[in-house]
């Protein structure tokens, strides 16, 4: 969607609130091409920077089975940079985001790969969250070992904590003042020409 309008906006935060997130999906994803929204979102990354360490389990995990190298060398291949940045954007913009674990067989052990997918087809209902697929709806479980499902606000109504809320207004009237500005610019800068027909025309030779 292109053309958003203030009832748009007013739709989207409608369907939102019980639980289809189709409209403010849409709507996260044309913020996406505001310069400033995405410099903001672009200092996410600098969290990759930060120095990643793993720590043992206390009590009962400490009896599993663990090797920290295998775990620090297996880290990005499981979380590619790419799909965490894409991860965190969607849980600071929409207040929630999601990603399939797919697995895949290396060497002689099975790695899940992180797959994350547009936010726009989830669905909340009393019966949980669920996900929109070309076969129909699915439901997500986090911690199944197959959905991820990350809610950094919280897990109650986690849309209506995303910045879309607050950005949406300000982001539509920026379009319309770009817009606006455009045209004007566009009428101050041409050559008008003027002509009269009639009395008038005779008057002025």
């Amino acid at each position: 969607l292109d053309d958003w309008t203030p009832a748009l906006l007013r739709l989207a935060l409608a369907r939102a609130e019980v639980g289809d997130l189709r409209l403010a999906g849409e709507l996260c994803d044309a913020l996406l091409c505001d310069d400033r929204i995405q410099g903001c979102l672009l200092s996410l990354r600098g969290l990759f920077g930060l120095p990643l360490a793993f720590e043992s389990g206390t009590g009962v995990r400490r009896r599993r089975a663990r090797r920290e190298l295998e775990v620090d060398e297996d880290w990005w291949e499981i979380c590619p940079e790419d799909q965490l940045a894409r991860l965190l954007a969607w849980g600071a913009l929409l207040g929630v985001g999601v990603a399939e674990l797919r697995w895949t067989h290396s060497g002689t052990r099975w790695l899940p790969k992180l797959h994350v997918w547009d936010a726009r087809w989830l669905r909340w209902s009393t019966a949980g969250w669920s996900i929109e697929t070309a076969q129909g709806f699915v439901q997500v479980t986090p911690g199944d070992g197959k959905w991820v499902l990350y809610t950094p606000f919280g897990g109650d109504r986690p849309w209506s904590h995303g910045a879309w809320r607050a950005l949406a207004r300000f982001w539509l009237l920026k379009r319309y003042a770009i817009s606006d500005w455009g045209r004007y610019s566009e009428q101050a800068g041409g050559i008008r020409v003027a002509t009269t027909e009639g009395e008038d025309s005779k008057r002025s030779e």
